[in-house]
C-alpha cells in the first residue's frame, strides 16, 4: 500500500483533541502522517516517545487516550482495525 493516511489521535477526556504529528488542536485543526509505502504485516510507530513527565502538582489526567488508526486515501473509512492505549498522570502517591 502506498500514501496511507496514518492518525493518532490524543484525548484527555475535555471534549478537545490533539493530532500527530504537529499535535494539532481540534476543533478546528487536524494533521496525519502519509506513510509513503506500507509494507505488509505488522508496522510498529513510535507516535510519543520516552520521556519524563514533569511535576504536575496536584494535577491529574485520567484516563488520558490515544487512538491510531491507518484510513483510505478518502479518509473516509478505517483500513484494518483502529487501537487505543490508556494512561494517566497525577501527583506521586
Amino acid at each position: 500500500m502506498q500514501n496511507v493516511p496514518f492518525f493518532a489521535l490524543l484525548d484527555i477526556q475535555v471534549g478537545e483533541y490533539w493530532f500527530y504529528p504537529t499535535w494539532k488542536h481540534y476543533p478546528p485543526d487536524i494533521d496525519y502522517e502519509l506513510i509513503p509505502e506500507l509494507p505488509q504485516g505488522e508496522t510498529e510507530r513510535i507516535v510519543i516517545p520516552e520521556f519524563y513527565w514533569p511535576d504536575t502538582g496536584n494535577a491529574t489526567y485520567s484516563p488520558i487516550l490515544l487512538y491510531g488508526a491507518l484510513l483510505n486515501s478518502d479518509i473516509t473509512a478505517i483500513i484494518g482495525e483502529f487501537d487505543v492505549a490508556q494512561f494517566a498522570y497525577g501527583p506521586k502517591q
